[in-house]
Formats: C-alpha cells, structure tokens, sequence
C-alpha cells in the first residue's frame, strides 16, 4: 500500500492512495494496481501518472462512486465522492521491481504516494490457484480428464 497523502488546509478534504493487488507474482503473470482519490465534494482530478520501467501496461480502465452519509456531529448530510484508476501490468524482467513517482493533481493541488514494490519470480512461480478450481472436469486442470458415459455418434 502506498502513502496516503492529502490536501492540506483544503476547503474540501482529499486524499489519494496506492495499491497493488499483490506484492509477488511469477513473470508470466501480471499484477493491478489501483490509484484512489477519495474527495469531500466534486473536486477536478487529472489523470495520475507513474513511473514504472520494468512493466508494460496491457490495461487501464476506471470507476467511480458516491458515498452519502449523515453526521451526526454537525447534523448535516455530505458526500464522499471516490474515484479509482486501475492499471494491469505485466514485468518485463525478474527481481524487485519499483513502481515510483506516482502522483495526481486534484483540485490543482499535486499529491503523490509513496513507492510500490512488486517481488518477480521465474515462471510458473506466482500465487497457486484457489482451492476447487479446476476439479471435477471443469476448466484447465479437467481439460484433459475423460468424459464418462457412453459416446454417441
């Protein structure tokens, strides 16, 4: 996870923040990492850009939503407004590799969040399948499992 940084003595409160999906993955695999801005009100926000030379990103997309909710405090309804870029990545080469210089501008104030650091092992070497996946001839592990019964023609 990387550094949550916000906009100091804002009107309206922000934050941003990055995460990697996972820490360690095989060459062959790839990894997601989101960037989140979590705004008090609609805020400007510009695309965010990063540094990450030992990947090749094969996708982006983004999302967001709105959050309601009542302070009790103040007795006043507000909104919290997120906003999520997600890139898939794929290494290059195997080792530590960094993803740096990660940063965004909202409402025209520069924010960034610390670097993030993916483990690269040889292929085949990442996480293992969940638990039950595959069996009982379904998908990759059942692709070469006979069929019982009687084939018809």
């Amino acid at each position: 996870l990387g550094v949550v940084t916000a906009i100091p003595n804002s009107a309206r409160a922000a934050e941003f923040r990055a995460e990697l999906d996972r820490d360690e993955i095989a060459q062959d695999e790839s990894v997601s990492m989101k960037l989140v801005v979590e705004a008090d009100g609609t805020v400007p926000i510009e695309t965010p850009e990063f540094n990450a030379p030992a990947f090749e990103e094969i996708q982006n997309y983004q999302g967001s939503f709105v959050q309601s909710y009542y302070d009790s405090a103040s007795g006043k309804f507000g909104a919290k407004f997120t906003r999520s870029f997600t890139y898939v990545l794929r290494p290059k080469n195997v080792g530590k590799l960094s993803i740096d210089n990660i940063r965004i501008k909202i409402d025209g104030q520069p924010l960034t969040a610390g670097p993030l650091t993916v483990t690269v092992g040889g292929g085949g070497a990442g996480t293992p399948p969940p638990r039950g996946y595959g069996g009982a001839g379904v998908g990759l592990r059942g692709a070469a499992k006979k069929n019982r019964g009687t084939m018809l023609f």
